[in-house]
C-alpha cells in the first residue's frame, strides 16, 4: 500500500474519531436534558401533591360551609316560626287591653289608696276589689306583652345576626369555590406539563439509544480502521525494509564488482571497497 493511501486512511481515522466523539457528546447532552426533565417532573409531582392536599382542605371547608348554610336554613325557619308565634300571641294580648300601662298603674294606685284609707260599704268594697283585680290582670297582660316583645326582638336580632353570618358564609363559600377552581387549574396545568415532559423524556430516551448506538458503531469502525492502519503501517515498514535491503544489496554487489576488479588489478582500495572484499572472504585477515 502506498504512503498516500495510508495518509488517506489516517484522515479517515481522524474523521471517525471526531464523529464518534461528537456522537458521545450528543449522548451526554441528551442524558443531561433527560435528567433535567426528570428532576423537573419530580418537583412538579411534589407541587401537585401539595396542591391536592390544599384542594382536599378547601373541599372539606366547602362541605363545612354548606353544612353551616343548611343549619342556618333550619334554624332560620325555626326562628321565623317562633317569632310568628310570638307576634300572634302579642296581637292577641294587645286586643285584650287598650289602656296605656301608665294609666293602668295610676288608676291601680288610686284604687289601692282608696282601699287602704277609705272605709266603704261592702258592695262598694267588692266593686273596688273587682276593679283592682281587673287592673292587675291588665297590667299582667302588659307585662306579658313586654316579655313577648322582648322575645320577639331577640328572635329578630338572632335572625339579623344569622342573615349577616349567612352572607359572610356565602361570600366565604364563593371565595372557597374560586380557590378550588384555581387549585384545579394549577393542578391541571402541572399534570399537563408532567405529561408533556414525560413524552419528551420518552423521545429523548429513543434519541439517546440511537445516538449511543451510532457512537458504538463509529467507535467500533474507528477501532477496526485503527487496527487496520497499524497493520498497514507495519506492512509498509516491512516493505520499505525489503526495498532498502534490495538497494543495499545491489549497491554492495556493484561495490564488490568494482572493488574486485581493482583488487585484481592491484589498485589501491578505499575503506568500503576493502570492507566489502573482507566481508565476501576475498581478503583474509590474519588473527
Amino acid at each position: 500500500m502506498s504512503l498516500e493511501e495510508i495518509k488517506h486512511l489516517e484522515r479517515k481515522l481522524d474523521e471517525l474519531k471526531a464523529e464518534y466523539t461528537q456522537a458521545e457528546e450528543e449522548v451526554q447532552r441528551l442524558l443531561e436534558k433527560r435528567a433535567e426533565l426528570v428532576r423537573k417532573n419530580r418537583k412538579l409531582r411534589a407541587e401537585v401533591r401539595e396542591l391536592r392536599e390544599k384542594l382536599k382542605a378547601e373541599r372539606e371547608k366547602l362541605q363545612q360551609l354548606r353544612a353551616e348554610l343548611e343549619k342556618f336554613a333550619v334554624e332560620k325557619g325555626r326562628l321565623r316560626e317562633e317569632r310568628s308565634r310570638l307576634l300572634r300571641s302579642l296581637r292577641q294580648l294587645e286586643r285584650k287591653v287598650r289602656e296605656d300601662e301608665s294609666q293602668l298603674k295610676s288608676e291601680l294606685e288610686r284604687l289601692e289608696w282608696i282601699q287602704q284609707t277609705t272605709p266603704l260599704p261592702v258592695r262598694e268594697e267588692e266593686e273596688l276589689i273587682r276593679r283592682i283585680v281587673e287592673l292587675e290582670k291588665k297590667l299582667l297582660i302588659h307585662s306579658e306583652i313586654k316579655q313577648l316583645k322582648t322575645m320577639s326582638e331577640e328572635a329578630r336580632e338572632k335572625l339579623r345576626q344569622m342573615n349577616e353570618r349567612r352572607r359572610e358564609v356565602i361570600a366565604e363559600l364563593e371565595a372557597t369555590r374560586e380557590r378550588i377552581g384555581e387549585l384545579k387549574r394549577q393542578i391541571g396545568s402541572r399534570v399537563e406539563e408532567i405529561r408533556r415532559n414525560s413524552e419528551e423524556i420518552d423521545q429523548l430516551m429513543k434519541k439517546t439509544f440511537e445516538a449511543a448506538q451510532r457512537a458504538d458503531d463509529l467507535r467500533r469502525e474507528y477501532r477496526e480502521l485503527r487496527d487496520k492502519l497499524v497493520e498497514l503501517r507495519l506492512q509498509r515498514r516491512r516493505e520499505l525494509a525489503k526495498e532498502r535491503e534490495k538497494r543495499e544489496a545491489k549497491i554492495e554487489e556493484e561495490l564488490f564488482a568494482k572493488a574486485y576488479e581493482k583488487y585484481q588489478r592491484r589498485e589501491k582500495l578505499d575503506f568500503w571497497e576493502y570492507y566489502v572484499l573482507i566481508k565476501r572472504g576475498i581478503i583474509k585477515i590474519e588473527e
